[in-house]
């Protein structure tokens, strides 16, 4: 049983048969009387079908407004209630069809899938009682085709003359000859839009479809493929200048790395070390970016000893890379595992894994950073005690880089007062502001510079002062068996390169 009857106007039998064919793909049945004669041998079937129907659309026009046919139809729907009006051509109403609840369709352009046409579903779906069920793909097809052959709106499809009563019914004239039956290729090239697709698989498919059968096809397709790539590369091209414009605005700097923290990072910004940083391989130490900057190295008045001044200004010229935390048993055994290095220090039966490196002293760092610069193919090396006081400090002259108190070292620090005796997992006390771990205790870390009694004559541009006393390089930091006083910015310590101890350890640079 159809759920639509149309009413319409014999002239206007194409517009009313295009509407048709799109309500039926929008899930509904439809009648419509174009194989009928007017008149009233039919009209039984006519009020037969009007009732059984739970929606009724009238299509007025100039002509529909003055049918007698029209106007008998639209009042009895109007009576039973499933008269759903629609005008698709401007038109004066009768005073008793004259509402505002009628659907313009006078400049609908005909397309199937068009928002002209939302106002009429809406109506049709309340009189019928349940919502359009679109048949996407039917639908598709069908305004693909329609756009192919005509594009005509229901107000400019050809008028036909009107049937007359006596005469026999005229067949609905057959749709225009094609030139050729469409092909597979020619319909999917159609169905899936492929000369305005830009969706690369979606192509690709197509030629792997069709390129031994109808090649002809496959070329075309391999052209959009090849004009979608590039459409594609310059919008990437054009993202990524959009993407360092704005990062090298925020004074970020694009760094090469296997591993980003957060997930995808590619450009860092100095100094944001809480939030961001990277590794160049899952074996390697993770890394955080420093800013370039100056700071006074060294103690304040009666801050230190002698061998920590004179006090003097520091300039770091350029942003570099530095381990978040010591060098780990974790990231050391690895290196052994793979045979770049063969000293296997002992862990004095407090553990492995994440616990800083110990027992490994200046001479064994070498070849563990040739190893890992030849792996990752990035420059590895110590960290000058410059840039280690730069690193620590992170901005500050205090004593400590949280402050001068030692109220909040517990927060900060592994030392003799909550250590237990060892040394403990990195990382599990606060970092300072550039997102750097125990840079006060838990373990000294080995400089790459010589040892001198003061700063007289130090290079002032970050770099290492690798001349002096050689049989003696410097460790900064303190360690878990010390007190608070030698876990300063400032303290310095010695020990000879080939000294292996359970409290020295080690944390890497990276030059970009």
């Amino acid at each position: 049983m159809a759920e639509i009857f149309i009413s319409y106007k014999s002239e206007r039998r194409k517009a009313a048969a295009h509407l048709a064919k799109i309500l039926e793909r929008y899930g509904y049945p439809v009648w419509f009387d174009y194989h009928l004669v007017k008149g009233d041998d039919f009209a039984d079937e006519i009020d037969r079908r009007i009732r059984e129907a739970k929606a009724l659309v009238v299509l007025w026009c100039k002509l529909s407004v003055q049918s007698v046919w029209v106007r008998r139809e639209a009042a009895l729907g109007a009576k039973l209630k499933k008269l759903v009006p629609a005008k698709i051509e401007p038109c004066e109403l009768r005073v008793d069809f004259d509402s505002d609840d009628y659907t313009d369709l006078s400049d609908w352009n005909g397309a199937p899938l068009d928002h002209k046409l939302y106002p009429l579903l809406d109506g049709i779906a309340h009189r019928v009682g349940r919502p359009p069920q679109l048949d996407f793909k039917a639908m598709r097809e069908f305004e693909e085709d329609w756009r192919r052959y005509g594009t005509l709106s229901p107000r400019t499809f050809a008028l036909e003359a009107p049937v007359k009563a006596g005469e026999e019914p005229r067949p609905v004239p057959p749709a225009p000859a094609v030139a050729h039956a469409l092909t597979p290729a020619e319909r999917d090239w159609l169905r899936f839009a492929i000369a305005e697709s830009e969706d690369v698989e979606e192509i690709e498919a197509y030629i792997k479809q069709y390129g031994a059968g109808e090649p002809l096809w496959a070329v075309k397709a391999k052209k959009r493929l090849a004009v979608v790539n590039e459409l594609l590369a310059k919008r990437a091209k054009a993202q990524r200048q959009e993407l360092e414009a704005r990062c090298r605005a925020e004074g970020r700097m694009q760094v090469a790395a296997a591993i980003a923290r957060p997930a995808g990072l590619e450009w860092l910004l100095p100094g944001a070390g809480k939030a961001e940083g990277f590794k160049d391989a899952d074996f390697a130490p993770e890394m955080v970016v420093v800013p370039a900057g100056e700071f006074w190295m060294g103690s304040k008045d009666c801050e230190g000893d002698v061998h920590e001044g004179p006090r003097h200004k520091v300039t770091i010229p350029k942003a570099f890379a530095v381990g978040r935390y010591a060098l780990t048993f974790e990231e050391w055994d690895a290196a052994v595992a793979a045979g770049g290095v063969n000293h296997k220090p002992s862990d004095r039966g407090w553990g492995r894994g994440r616990r800083p490196v110990i027992d490994v002293n200046w001479e064994d760092a070498q070849p563990y950073i040739k190893w890992l610069s030849s792996k990752t193919g990035r420059p590895y090396r110590l960290l000058s005690e410059a840039e280690w006081e730069y690193c620590c400090r992170a901005g500050t002259e205090t004593r400590y880089s949280f402050g001068d108190s030692e109220s909040d070292l517990d927060r900060y620090a592994w030392y003799s007062a909550n250590c237990g005796g060892e040394t403990h997992p990195v990382g599990e006390k606060l970092p300072n502001e550039w997102g750097l771990h125990d840079m006060h205790g838990n373990v000294w870390e080995w400089c790459e510079d010589c040892w001198h009694d003061n700063y007289k004559g130090a290079p002032q541009d970050g770099s290492a002062w690798t001349t002096g006393d050689g049989g003696k390089r410097v460790v900064r930091g303190g360690s878990w068996a010390l007190n608070p006083w030698f876990l300063r910015a400032a303290m310095r310590g010695r020990l000879g390169p080939d000294d292996r101890i359970r409290y020295r350890g080690v944390r890497l640079a990276r030059t970009f």
